[in-house]
């Protein structure tokens, strides 16, 4: 994984005053100096950036501008070159967790599904229980209709045809 980070980190370079740098990237200094430290000796590899002749009536100005020349000193070069080898380590190592806060996202969201249809389903059964119930009182209400008819009571016939008609409005 280092070896990988590091073949990264020394193939992108850096950008010195508007220019590209290569950094070395060569196979035995990458098997001699993993992690960091092959960084760090790489940025003495590193081209110079193009200087312009100091002005010579101002000592340490350009000639073109006049202006304070800015140097990039290896310390600087350095901690640059550190940055970025951070900034590639960072990137690798968010990655899985940006995923996996993904995949915890979606659980919740199935959970929070699956919760609803629980809920859903025990009021079906519910109600499913209660149907049984009046449709139970029904066919008990039929049977008693048809034992009394059997006897020819007509006020017991009677009786139970309103039980039934009860029983039926409470169904519906």
């Amino acid at each position: 994984m280092t070896t990988n980070a590091n073949m990264r980190a020394l193939s992108y370079g850096s950008e010195q005053n508007g220019k590209r740098v290569r950094v070395s990237t060569s196979e035995t200094e990458l098997t001699r100096n993993i992690g960091l430290p092959a960084l760090l000796s790489s940025a003495r590899d590193r081209e110079e950036p193009r200087r312009t002749r100091p002005d010579r009536s101002r000592p340490g100005r350009t000639k073109s501008t006049g202006k304070q020349k800015k140097t990039c000193s290896l310390d600087d070069r350095v901690y640059s070159a550190a940055d970025e080898y951070k900034d590639i380590v960072e990137d690798i190592i968010d990655e899985p967790r940006e995923k996996v806060d993904g995949l915890e996202d979606d659980l919740k969201c199935e959970q929070k599904t699956v919760g609803r249809h629980r809920v859903e389903v025990e009021a079906l059964t519910a109600e499913l229980e209660q149907q049984k119930f009046r449709l139970d009182a029904v066919v008990d209400a039929e049977k008693e209709v048809v034992r009394v008819a059997d006897r020819s009571s007509i006020l017991q016939l009677g009786h139970a045809m309103f039980k039934l008609e009860e029983a039926l409005k409470k169904g519906s």
